[in-house]
């Protein structure tokens, strides 16, 4: 049995069956040598490189001095090494999780009706949490990633069941949703934060609603660490022209790289804001852009919500949140395979600008409106 229960306390316990997972295991692992192989090489391509900049007179067969048409060079191979490697690297990471989840993997899954742990193995890496029941506000069984996951009061979404069949995740959404009294239907999420976003309510009267904090988070590390990669190579570009002297091609290319190494810093800096919010009055919308260096409102006079699902010529479906106003268009939000996201949203924006939500065909929001089971075929 993979779920049971014992006395209030609900246990789901998955882990990897059947030989099927072994013919998947296979050529995993054949090119997982190959791409061990590759990481080695390109990480010690990319060391000597770095040397060379920073240390061309240790080198054997250094170029003389006065020779640095080759600096450049040297610096757009970092570049499009880094890149590579970056790539390279976490494709590599994923595999290995992919391949350790096929073979040495757990998952369990366990709630009462004070919170839900979940707790996680993959090969040696463990990992445990736990959420209090008034953490949660909706679960979805049907996320595009194939997973089962909750959604915080906070705007976070956190992962609660990587694996099993569709059906089981559905059986254990039901469960939580029953447990904790959560939201079985999408209106009744408005009074709730949207997943990935976080509110604040105005002296005036006015919501805000921006990215959440751990969404910044991401983009803010990702700017700043492309912001440190631009000024090493800056910097290490202008040690080498100094050692070795240059012309005004090197240091042009420098000071490039410095310009871009100090957009990327602020717009790191300006992460923190968020790229875009929204300010949310009744009867009006307005989109808030935070550029590299000025602000941008837009506003939306009277606008019209409409949440609209296309199915393309494969019968997969999409789903797309739009705001409509006499003068301009908007798109708020994109989905494939499940609505419920942007069915949050839409109601999230619908109450507080007391207009309705229009759903294009209105059967979008039931599971097994027939264009969703096309999808699913």
């Amino acid at each position: 049995m993979w779920l049971e229960k014992s006395s209030e306390r609900w246990t789901a316990r998955l882990r990897p069956s059947g030989w099927g997972r072994y013919v998947a295991a296979v050529p995993l692992a054949v090119w997982l040598c190959g791409w061990a192989v590759g990481e080695l090489f390109a990480l010690g391509a990319l060391v000597f490189t770095f040397r060379e900049l920073l240390l061309p007179e240790q080198l054997e067969g250094a170029p003389p001095t006065g020779a640095t048409n080759s600096a450049e060079g040297v610096v757009g191979a970092i570049l499009f090494l880094g890149v590579w490697l970056t790539m390279w690297t976490v494709g590599g990471a994923a595999s290995l999780r992919a391949l350790l989840a096929l073979l040495l993997s757990e998952e369990r899954l366990s709630f009462n009706p004070s919170g839900v742990t979940r707790w996680w193995r993959v090969g040696p890496w463990r990992s445990e949490r736990h959420l209090k029941r008034g953490e949660l506000v909706d679960v979805n069984p049907e996320d595009p990633g194939g997973v089962l996951v909750a959604s915080l009061a906070s705007g976070e979404t956190v992962t609660l069941l990587q694996s099993g069949t569709v059906e089981q995740r559905r059986e254990l959404a039901e469960l939580l949703r029953e447990l904790f009294a959560l939201a079985r239907d999408e209106p009744s999420l408005a009074d709730h934060t949207p997943p990935g976003w976080e509110c604040e309510r105005l002296p005036n009267g006015a919501w805000v609603l921006g990215a959440a904090r751990h969404v910044r988070r991401q983009e803010v590390l990702g700017w700043s660490f492309a912001a440190l990669v631009l000024a090493a190579c800056a910097g290490g570009l202008a040690r080498r022209m100094f050692i070795a002297g240059g012309d005004w091609t090197g240091s042009l290319f420098a000071w490039v790289l410095t310009v871009l190494a100090a957009l990327a810093g602020l717009r790191a800096w300006r992460g923190h804001q968020g790229r875009e919010s929204w300010e949310v009055q009744r009867g009006s919308l307005v989109h808030v852009f935070h550029g590299l260096f000025h602000t941008r409102h837009t506003g939306y006079a009277s606008p019209k919500l409409v949440l609209e699902r296309t199915v393309d010529s494969d019968g997969d479906a999409s789903f797309e949140l739009c705001v409509h106003s006499p003068a301009k268009n908007k798109r708020l939000g994109s989905r494939a395979t499940t609505p419920r996201g942007l069915l949050h949203l839409g109601y999230w924006f619908a109450r507080r600008l007391d207009v309705p939500l229009i759903l294009e065909p209105p059967d979008l929001d039931r599971p097994e409106a027939p264009a969703a089971r096309r999808s699913r075929g």
